[in-house]
């Protein structure tokens, strides 16, 4: 049986803390809310949203409120009733926005802040980091997808590439491009050029890897395997080097910077040894 409108609203206007919100938002989302069925996904309660909230409830621009509690978010969704704290949300029903929003799957964390001037519930989808523990999977993935790739024709731009080998993986490449992920994930920046100056060959020449032929790949912002590989296959330049068949070795690797502008660096070089 799902919960009417009135009978939610006038819970929330009741003055009760805010765990005790929370619980009544998760027995909502089990229960589904107008014409949104429920989900067995509850709501994580997290501090940094319930700064978000207070911040909203001043500001009422919902990305500024993120900002300033340093929350990054794939998705968010702001709920506010203003006027004294036992009225709450019985000063208005849920909208059907509101209501689906709530029971949306997608949505894992909540902030909650009942002040003076109202209530204010912040829903959310956090970026998630890879994590350094899982490194080994996301690069054996990377090199899965690309040898996927290099197993059919492909147009990198107006350059058609033909089916070829697939690449090994090579641990002093490991090594250059986690050098360099690690760099600009320090300093913020992406690009081919190292903090100290260093180009791709430069870096590879460091870890006593011998080549005949070097290339270098890389990105910034995405967070997983496929969406760097997807990206990188979608840029006439960066398809070409995971195409070319003068390569025969590769190394991938990628570093986090929470604070940074793109949170995730990544760094993949081709080479072909001596």
């Amino acid at each position: 049986m799902r919960m009417p409108f009135a009978v939610l609203c006038a819970s929330f206007g009741s003055l009760v803390s805010a765990a005790d919100l929370t619980d009544m938002l998760n027995a909502l989302r089990a229960r589904g809310c107008g014409t949104a069925a429920g989900t067995e996904q509850p709501l994580k309660r997290v501090s940094q949203l319930d700064r978000a909230a207070e911040q909203l409830l001043g500001v009422r621009d919902l990305g500024r409120a993120l900002r300033d509690a340093d929350y990054r978010v794939v998705r968010a969704f702001g709920i506010t009733a203003g006027g004294n704290t036992n009225d709450g949300l019985d000063t208005g029903r849920l909208s059907e926005r509101q209501c689906a929003a709530i029971v949306d799957p997608a949505f894992r964390e909540v902030g909650i802040h009942r002040g003076s001037s109202g209530l204010a519930i912040v829903l959310a989808t956090p970026v998630v980091y890879p994590a350094d523990a899982s490194a080994g999977s996301i690069e054996a993935r990377v090199l899965e997808l690309v040898n996927e790739a290099r197993m059919h024709p492909r147009d990198c731009g107006a350059r058609r590439f033909a089916p070829t080998h697939p690449l090994t993986s090579a641990p002093l490449l490991d090594r250059a491009a986690l050098g360099h992920a690690r760099s600009m994930a320090e300093f913020d920046y992406m690009g081919h050029v190292g903090r100290d100056g260093s180009k791709a060959k430069d870096r590879v020449d460091r870890v006593g890897y011998r080549w005949r032929g070097i290339g270098e790949n890389v990105a910034a912002g995405p967070k997983t395997a496929d969406v760097v590989v997807k990206g990188w296959l979608a840029s006439p330049g960066h398809c070409a080097n995971i195409m070319s068949p003068k390569f025969t070795e590769m190394g991938i690797a990628f570093a986090v910077n929470r604070q940074s502008r793109y949170g995730v660096y990544w760094a993949q070089v081709f080479a072909v040894p001596r």
